[in-house]
């Protein structure tokens, strides 16, 4: 989870980050030859921490209303 706080989110998405990059190692073939490399494993789980972390803070930011170029006042 601090790997995705440093990245930006919440504590509350931190936590969705983990759980959906757990849910991503449990499932990609390479990760289960890492079973007896504990280093190698977290490694491996930084890293997809820190994609799903940059995906969901990017979600979030295309999810905000955006305020288009007619709806600026003009000056």
């Amino acid at each position: 989870a601090r790997i995705a706080r440093a990245e930006g989110l919440t504590a509350d998405d931190a936590l969705d980050a983990v759980q959906e990059a757990f849910h991503t190692l449990l499932l990609l073939p390479q990760a289960r030859a890492l079973v007896g490399a504990p280093e190698e494993s977290r490694a491996l789980m930084a890293v997809i921490v820190r994609n799903a972390a940059l995906n969901m803070r990017l979600r979030h930011h295309r999810t905000r209303p955006h305020v288009t170029y007619d709806d600026t006042p003009l000056q």
